[in-house]
């Protein structure tokens, strides 16, 4: 014997519904949509964290998706305030995306997080390559201080 869930009634343990209140004996509705809740937010979670952008202290190739950050890219100090990466982005798709932009991350010597250099194009036609330019701004006035860079995210829609 087992106690009905809602009424407390004691009720044969393989009873699906109590005799007594007519309630269903199973999981309760809320516990079973939390837990689908929860399972999409755990797949998800996996689902994007496959797809993490792969990254590079410089210059070397990577692709994301659709699209590949080529050899060659570079970074500089353009002025005290400014610091600069300058590279190509090849369309590997037959389809011309209308917006795309690249991140990189910029550290100092010791590993610390600096700033973000960003560059957004209004288009890229299929196939096609854009010469990018990715600046960030140092308001401190220490754009020398970045010692590396790291691909952060290239997107387009």
């Amino acid at each position: 014997m087992k106690k009905c869930k809602h009424c407390q009634t004691e009720i044969d343990t393989k009873a699906k519904v109590c005799p007594n209140c007519r309630k269903k004996q199973g999981i309760p509705t809320v516990l079973i949509v939390i837990l689908v809740i929860i399972g999409i937010i755990v797949i998800s979670s996996i689902a994007s964290s496959g797809s993490d952008d792969e990254s590079k202290a410089s210059g070397n190739t990577t692709t994301v998706e659709d699209l590949t950050l080529l050899d060659g890219h570079t970074g500089k100090v353009d002025s005290e305030y400014s610091y600069i990466i300058t590279g190509t982005i090849k369309n590997n798709k037959d389809k011309d995306f209308s917006y795309v932009s690249v991140e990189f991350y910029t550290y100092d010597s010791d590993g610390n997080l600096l700033d973000t250099c960003w560059g957004n194009n209004s288009g890229l036609e299929a196939n096609g390559t854009w010469k990018f330019e990715a600046s960030c701004f140092f308001s401190n006035g220490n754009a020398s201080d970045v010692a590396s860079y790291k691909l952060k995210e290239i997107d387009k829609w």
